[in-house]
């Protein structure tokens, strides 16, 4: 038993002996505890709570990016909300003034019959005039405007597809349609002929190298071998007589050479 106890020393003090919070203060700066290979050694409390506020303070500036991308988004909406607002009142200006079709001719009919017209109607009727005039200037700059981007997108079409300038500026919608659908047909069979002719020339090179790999090479003896159609062999397809002469001549050939 006194071999196996371990002397206790003056300064030391047992755990129950120990203050409050001695034991918690020396485990916050204690240095981990080596851990084995492949696991992670254990946050203290101190490196816990610092990796919980960097966590807090991301997530707080998440939120605030979010609040601010929402108040923008806002902010444009509310913009957006406003032109169309001033889009509307000038609309509905420009009309207050344009006035009714049918009011419009009423009192302009009334005039040219030399009718009476009440002080606000002959006022209202010029008002009228004067703003139709103004509108019908705005209308033929807009529909210039809108047929001089047409023409140009039209134009890089043409050059695309290769049709005729004066046929498309100079014809209506139907004239052109057909105007593009020869010019494609035409383009079409031309290609169709070009192939063709590619198709052709390869087939007579095909039929070139198939004669000429069809054709008997003549018969191996030297001088003693037969010369010109007689030395070769027949075709395929050839009668059994012409194969049996074809042999005779082997023969033969053979024959004299031993000699």
């Amino acid at each position: 038993m006194k071999a196996g106890s371990t002397p206790r020393h003056d300064g030391d003090r047992p755990d129950d002996e120990a203050p409050p919070g001695e034991s918690a203060a020396d485990a916050a700066t204690a240095p981990p505890a080596a851990s084995k290979p492949g696991e992670t050694g254990a946050l203290s409390r101190r490196g816990a709570a610092a990796a919980i506020s960097e966590r807090d303070a991301e997530i707080e500036r998440l939120v605030a990016e979010r609040r601010a991308a929402d108040d923008r988004a806002q902010a444009h909406q509310q913009r957006l909300a406003a032109v169309e607002a001033e889009q509307a009142a000038a609309s509905q200006a420009v009309l207050a003034e344009i006035g009714d079709d049918r009011e419009f001719a009423r009192l302009q009919d009334a005039r040219l019959r030399n009718r009476t017209l009440s002080y606000e109607e002959d006022e209202r009727l010029d008002r009228m005039i004067a703003a139709r005039e103004t509108a019908h200037v705005y209308w033929q700059l807009a529909e210039r405007g809108h047929k001089t981007g047409v023409a140009r997108l039209v134009a890089d079409k043409v050059d695309q597809h290769g049709l005729d300038r004066a046929v498309a500026f100079g014809s209506d919608l139907p004239a052109l349609l057909d105007h593009a659908v020869a010019v494609t047909e035409a383009r079409v069979r031309s290609e169709q002929s070009e192939r063709i002719k590619e198709l052709e020339k390869e087939l007579q090179g095909f039929k070139t190298r198939a004669a000429a790999n069809g054709r008997s090479a003549p018969l191996v003896g030297g001088s003693s071998a037969g010369s010109g159609p007689a030395g070769r062999m027949p075709e395929d397809g050839s009668s059994p007589l012409d194969w049996f002469r074809a042999g005779a001549r082997e023969r033969e050939a053979s024959l004299t050479k031993r000699r």
